[in-house]
């Protein structure tokens, strides 16, 4: 667990660096802007994906291992029900 948490901890310094970098080389207003872009097209590739899923009700059920905290074997369940949005 000690090897996880400090692979962890070097991945998200190395993060910090690069984001850093970039900003850098692309200035504040360059980064953010480009960040906003991206944010935008993944909403847009979310929502046509969501505009596929045809009306309905659908439901799924799995179990997560471990809360890490002694809990073992906890059900995870999730009911979805589809029903015409506004871009229907």
């Amino acid at each position: 667990m000690e090897g996880d948490l400090a692979a962890q901890i070097s991945a998200n310094r190395c993060g910090i660096e690069r984001v850093a970098e970039l900003a850098g080389s692309l200035g504040v207003a360059g980064y953010l802007a480009g960040l906003a872009a991206v944010n935008a097209y993944g909403e847009r590739l979310a929502g046509q994906a969501l505009q596929q899923i045809p009306d309905g009700s659908y439901r799924f059920e799995d179990v997560m291992d471990d809360d890490g905290a002694g809990r073992e074997a906890i059900p995870i369940r999730v009911t979805l029900r589809v029903a015409g949005g506004p871009n229907r």
